[in-house]
């Protein structure tokens, strides 16, 4: 009986880890593909970094030159991720704490010193 149980327990166990796992690599493929088809052009990429924050993502994107930066910026580049981004974690949070693309991504350059 116990190694019934033992065995529904470590059954539901890798279940678990699986669909987090899963979610995982799906999530990181939505945002990744939002930023191909947004900055994937550019003569010359700028990086994608995405890391956590109290529950939310957030994302770093790295441009080789300030120039760069501003370029995407006056095009509109930046604007276009943004909303990509919201669309797609428009359902996390609470009534209280939406997510907001636009505090959520920050935009930089290897010339800055931070």
């Amino acid at each position: 009986m116990v190694r019934v149980f033992a065995l529904v327990f470590l059954a539901i166990l890798v279940g678990a880890v699986v669909l987090v796992t899963w979610r995982s690599l799906w999530i990181r493929r939505r945002y990744n593909a939002s930023f191909d088809q947004v900055f994937g052009d550019l003569p010359q990429r700028p990086t994608l970094k995405c890391e956590g924050s109290y529950g939310f993502p957030y994302f770093t994107v790295t441009f080789a030159t300030r120039r760069d930066l501003l370029d995407a910026k006056n095009e509109g580049l930046t604007e276009q991720f943004a909303t990509l981004i919201g669309t797609q974690f428009a359902d996390w949070g609470d009534e209280r704490n939406r997510f907001d693309a636009r505090r959520a991504i920050h935009y930089t350059s290897q010339e800055d010193p931070f």
